[in-house]
């Protein structure tokens, strides 16, 4: 659990670094090769990685309709594409079933919304557990340059909050 954190976490600032780079060869072959293995192991690491990237598609399509944006989204869309297919592959293989979840019978249990306290809660709650959350949320609000970009990781942080509060272990202890 740990390390796929610290993976989605270094996941996310390559997106953020292949987004805001400015390089000359930014968009060649090896760059577009770099996307399609990026987004496949994201996915692989954590299923709940793909809301990252899509994410960034809306942020690609809202920025500029470049083709070069487009073509970054058809890159990870492959490489998306590439990492459920392992993944079906796999769980197929192991349990003789097509899904994508390797959990079981683990899963989200709908009735009880566990929202504020993944937010909240003193235990493992986001905010009491990583303040630095909401001074980095306040200091990209008072920044005009990322108002936006931080609008878009809020709203990612509270659909992330609304998905894992419907987790039968919300706080993703062991």
């Amino acid at each position: 659990n740990s390390f796929s954190q610290i993976y989605t976490a270094l996941g996310t600032a390559l997106f953020c670094l292949a987004t805001f780079q400015t390089c000359n060869k930014l968009f060649s072959p090896r760059y577009f090769l770099g996307l399609i293995l990026l987004s496949l192991l994201f996915v692989l690491v954590r299923n709940t990685n793909l809301f990252i990237i899509l994410f960034f598609w809306i942020y690609w399509i809202f920025q500029k309709t470049t083709p070069d944006n487009i073509r970054r989204i058809f890159a990870t869309g492959f490489g998306i594409s590439c990492a459920i297919t392992l993944q079906l592959t796999y769980n197929y293989y192991v349990t003789g079933e097509f899904t994508i979840s390797s959990y079981g019978d683990e899963g989200f249990v709908w009735d009880q919304p566990k929202f504020w306290s993944v937010l909240f809660s003193y235990n493992k709650g986001l905010v009491p557990y990583y303040p630095i959350f909401l001074i980095a949320i306040l200091a990209g609000v008072v920044c005009t340059k990322t108002r936006i970009l931080t609008l878009y990781i809020f709203v990612l942080t509270l659909f992330y909050a609304l998905l894992y509060g419907f987790w039968y272990m919300w706080d993703l202890s062991a």
